[in-house]
């Protein structure tokens, strides 16, 4: 299952610079950290954590609740706000861009998993 943290972003910012164009857009809370500009480090807790992990290691759950582990959001790099679409403000063309650009950063990421998973292309 992918983890929300894990990247590469769909951004206005990025389809602009591919595109050419801005899509009109509104600012929304990030949906990665939630608006608070960090996480825990996916390399931390990204195959899930059980009651045990803290058991085994009390040091290891007081540091994993105070924040040490946390880094950086990697969508909103912080900022705790990122750019999302005003749908009902775009052309259909616009929408079928948007939405081929969305098509791209899910086989893009979907690529990048089974990399990660010891695939090649």
């Amino acid at each position: 299952m992918s983890d929300r943290r894990d990247g590469p972003f769909a951004t206005v910012e990025y389809f602009q610079d591919l595109y050419g164009w801005k899509p009109p857009s509104k600012f929304i809370v990030c949906p990665t950290c939630e608006g608070s500009g960090s996480h825990v480090n996916p390399d931390i807790d990204r195959n899930g954590l059980t009651r045990n992990d803290f058991d085994e290691d009390p040091f290891f759950e007081e540091d994993y609740f105070s924040g040490r582990f946390d880094v950086s959001c990697y969508e909103c790099n912080g900022v705790r706000v990122v750019e999302e679409p005003i749908f009902g403000l775009m052309t259909e063309s616009q929408i079928e861009e948007w939405l081929e650009y969305l098509e791209g950063i899910a086989q893009d990421r979907a690529e990048r998993n089974m990399m990660l998973r010891g695939y090649q292309f």
